[in-house]
């Protein structure tokens, strides 16, 4: 019992914090997805695609869904993922994405969907890979929760006149969506 309680404490406290910011969403969203006689999950479902999600140019695989997402910084363009999101995530990279070969989005295009419209586009690159790729690009590696739980949206203007394009990275329907489900910070 004693190895549990800083966890629980933990949760607690957390859960001071998170949960009235969104507490009339999340009953919301649970009472849709969760039976009632099931125990409620604090874990998103994951693999499903919701209102937001980052999925797979050629295939239209989902990657990425506003489920398995715990956080996103606006200002460094991060997201923090849920421990699911992690496994999801992780489903990419069969033998730990220790080679090039065994990263399944390497190379890949991807495209950002808000309520199954096309926001913006962009590129999977490998963190092993030292091709920089131009516009918006999102590295991949294998994740871990608690140590190094995060995926970053990085934006590489190669142009020689920046005013031409534009970082879409700070779509106002995006953050304003992320910012609604208490995502943004």
């Amino acid at each position: 019992m004693r190895k549990l309680s800083p966890l629980v404490f933990i949760i607690l406290l957390l859960g001071t914090f998170i949960l009235p910011c969104c507490a009339s969403e999340q009953k919301a969203a649970l009472s849709s997805t969760t039976p009632a006689t099931s125990n409620i999950s604090s874990t998103p479902i994951t693999g499903e695609a919701g209102d937001f999600g980052i999925y797979l140019v050629d295939t239209g695989e989902l990657v990425l869904s506003d489920r398995d997402i715990q956080t996103y910084r606006q200002d460094r363009h991060t997201f923090a993922l849920t421990t699911q999101g992690i496994k999801h995530w992780n489903s990419f990279f069969p033998n730990s994405g220790r080679s090039l070969s065994d990263d399944k989005l390497n190379s890949k295009g991807f495209v950002v969907k808000l309520n199954g419209q096309e926001m913006y586009t962009g590129t999977f690159c490998s963190f092993l890979s030292s091709y920089l790729y131009p516009g918006v690009s999102i590295m991949t590696m294998p994740l871990t929760y608690g140590s190094f739980n995060e995926i970053s949206i990085d934006y590489h203007d190669l142009s020689e006149d920046s005013s031409v394009t534009a970082d879409p990275r700070n779509n106002p329907a995006i953050m304003s969506y992320l910012e609604k489900r208490c995502l943004l910070r």
